[in-house]
């Protein structure tokens, strides 16, 4: 599995998350102190709201990214270790707004996430 920094668009830095077809991939959110702290499914903030509010010293968050992807807003971005599958990302911001996109291994845009019956994967 790989996580790579994309692209921007506009305030939000966004990851490209790669990883064989089938397997989950974990988002935790560590925080260190106070943070508030948005998480999203989706691409923005529209989407469907999965945590909202400050953060303490110890707070652990984990999700699962799915196809739609996941977009999170740190108010204070030292404060929380954000990590994919144990990478840890950062957009090196005081304030930090992140999407991260699921690209199973197609070749190819990621706009068709509705079909998952793949006949390339040889699977591990």
């Amino acid at each position: 599995m790989t996580v790579t920094e994309d692209r921007k668009s506009g305030k939000t830095t966004i990851f490209k998350v790669t990883a064989s077809s089938g397997t989950p991939v974990e988002v935790k959110i560590a925080a260190t102190g106070t943070s508030w702290l948005e998480v999203y499914k989706g691409e923005n903030s529209k989407g469907e709201k999965l945590s909202f509010g400050n953060t303490a010293a110890g707070d652990s968050l984990s999700f699962t990214l799915g196809a739609e992807g996941l977009y999170i807003k740190s108010g204070y971005s030292p404060a929380t270790t954000i990590t994919v599958n144990g990478q840890e990302i950062t957009d090196g911001k005081t304030s930090s707004r992140l999407l991260l996109e699921l690209d199973s291994g197609a070749s190819g845009g990621a706009e068709g996430t509705e079909n998952t019956a793949g006949s390339e994967n040889t699977g591990e």
